[in-house]
């Protein structure tokens, strides 16, 4: 278990950095702080790495309130330069409140916005921080809407309960991952309905009654366990030549239940075990394929195994290449195999650049060309297998600089 101590209120009688090295000394591996934009950064970096300490956490809205509607745009201007302070010290949790407090002692609201209503102030919150949020999930910052007690301090700030804290997250959550996916869905299935029956066609609503239409001759593309098996394979015949001699993997992957994640992570089972490798079943993390959650997974596993672990698998590049990022500099992981799914140019980039192993690549190119290929056929009359396999290869450093010349090749 990590440890952080805040060092705007503990170790006050020393000055500022000072508080550092008080903090190393009581065992602390983290420290947080408040506002950023009083401090020196270059400085906070040093003193960072001098002590070897990280920052948990620092405040991210500092002098704009987040629930005044009339400065969104301030209020936007601001965290936007907050996410980048938060990359530049290694800041992975930003805390944001409902209204700009004033400094100690008193820390109370600065401006109680007695003009609008409790509904319009919760509005203009859940407005703004639903155009943050993505920011943030893009440079892998968590944004903690953080309500404070108007007991004895913060007299006056707007959001004082965790239930409504918890609240606006969970809408702004629902409007993000479901809302915008499911209108457009609507508006696709509507209108395909309505252009289906103009045409006297059948309309399938989803992919595997889709799959299933007497219509469909043929499905070409990856078969995914197939090739997360080969991925699993070359996984722990890297590990071994990385010199591990107990080869266990843990899996961080999609969505629990996918039926594309299930069938990728029975591949890699497969194929880690006919390596000679032991497969982690009970110890895989769900990160909903992003790569945000794909950190907070590795922390966990780094948590769980400060020995090291041979072998992380991934449904994507994208959760690969965090969980790769966020281990860097951890000795007992400097050997690690991390092994991504999808072989894109991100990908090949990330493993010229070490920050990611390998990964399993599908063959966009040639689903397209054998797709053509067999609507052809099927035209002239010919029988088309069931399954197409569009094949699939294993993209490392010794051939990622190809991989990633022949896919600009076709885009240009």
């Amino acid at each position: 278990m990590n440890y952080s101590v805040n060092i705007e209120v503990i170790y006050k009688e020393l000055p500022f950095a000072e508080r550092f090295a008080a903090a190393k000394h009581d065992g602390f591996d983290y420290v947080e702080i408040w506002d950023w934009d009083s401090k020196n950064i270059d400085e906070l970096i040093e003193l960072c790495r001098k002590y070897d300490l990280e920052i948990s956490c620092m405040g991210g809205d500092g002098p704009i309130s987040l629930c005044d509607p009339a400065h969104e745009a301030e209020y936007l201007a601001y965290i936007t330069k907050s996410l980048e302070i938060a990359q530049k010290v290694g800041c992975k949790l930003l805390a944001v409140h409902s209204n700009e407090l004033l400094p100690e002692p008193q820390q109370y609201a600065a401006d109680l916005f007695e003009q609008y209503s409790d509904a319009e102030k919760t509005m203009a919150m859940y407005r703004t921080l639903c155009k943050v949020a993505p920011m943030a999930e893009a440079v892998g910052v968590t944004l903690c809407l953080e309500a404070l007690n108007v007991e004895t301090d913060h007299l006056g700030n707007f959001l004082k309960y965790t239930k409504d804290s918890a609240e606006i997250i969970r809408r702004i959550s629902e409007i993000l991952t479901n809302a915008e996916v499911t209108a457009c869905s609507d508006v696709f299935t509507e209108g395909g309905k309505k252009v289906a029956a103009q045409y006297g066609l059948n309309f399938y609503e989803n992919g595997e009654d889709l799959i299933a239409a007497p219509e469909i001759l043929s499905f070409v593309g990856t078969g995914n366990e197939t090739a997360a098996q080969m991925g699993g394979e070359a996984a722990v015949e890297a590990a071994k030549a990385a010199g591990w001699t107990e080869i266990k993997a843990i899996m961080i992957d999609g969505v629990q239940g996918d039926s594309t994640a299930e069938a990728r992570k029975n591949g890699y089972k497969a194929g880690i075990e006919s390596a000679g490798g032991e497969f982690l079943e009970n110890e895989i993390q769900y990160a909903n394929a992003v790569a945000d959650q794909a950190v907070t997974c590795m922390e966990a596993i780094m948590q769980n195994h400060p020995e090291g672990i041979a072998i992380i698998v991934s449904s994507n590049d994208d959760m690969a290449i965090a969980a790769a990022r966020t281990a860097a500099g951890d000795p007992a992981y400097a050997n690690t195999i991390f092994c991504g799914f999808d072989g894109i140019q991100s990908a090949c980039e990330a493993i010229l650049a070490g920050d990611e192993t390998m990964s399993v690549a599908q063959e966009a190119y040639d689903m397209g060309y054998k797709a053509v290929e067999a609507a052809v056929k099927a035209v002239n009359g010919e029988t088309l297998d069931a399954f197409i396999d569009s094949g699939c290869s294993i993209v490392d450093s010794s051939n990622a600089q190809e991989r990633m010349d022949t896919l600009s090749s076709y885009l240009n």
